[in-house]
């Protein structure tokens, strides 16, 4: 899995160093010494996986409003058309106050995207009023991060 670019916790209740080794030699892998069968060893491994990879709970939250933008466009069509926005960081109100996390992040937005700049509510704006334009679009997610789900 981790040779297909499928980023993978490794975890072993013994044998650390076995483990540490292989998840060195394999791309973007991180080791968890751990009994699952343990309940604080089982958390201790999510919570690494988590910190390491980022927040399961709110990436399988976007998994679902995707398939449930196409499952409602396969059961509403024709009468309803739909279509949902995956935005990307954008510059809204919501950042007041964390300036010192907003311009890191805008920062490496700007650097790590190939339209070098954050969004904002007038590019999500846009992207709403193709999607009504669009009588022939339904079942689709259209992405509005700049291209950075492409790097």
């Amino acid at each position: 899995m981790a040779g297909a670019g499928i980023r993978v916790v490794l975890n072993s209740a013994r044998s650390e160093g076995a483990g540490k080794a292989l998840a060195a030699e394999l791309p973007d892998a991180v080791y968890v010494r751990g009994d699952v069968a343990d309940a604080d060893d089982a958390r201790r491994i999510v919570r690494t996986a988590i910190d390491t990879y980022g927040s399961i709970p709110y990436a399988v939250s976007k998994a679902a409003v995707n398939r449930m933008t196409r499952l409602l466009a396969s059961q509403l069509g024709p009468a309803v058309r739909v279509n949902a926005i995956a935005p990307g960081l954008i510059d809204t109100p919501w950042y007041e106050g964390e300036d010192q996390v907003w311009e890191s992040s805008r920062e490496w937005i700007t650097e790590n995207t190939p339209l070098r700049r954050v969004g904002t509510p007038d590019d999500v704006a846009e992207a709403a009023l193709h999607l009504v334009n669009a009588a022939y679009t339904t079942g689709d997610v259209l992405t509005v991060d700049g291209g950075r789900h492409v790097v």
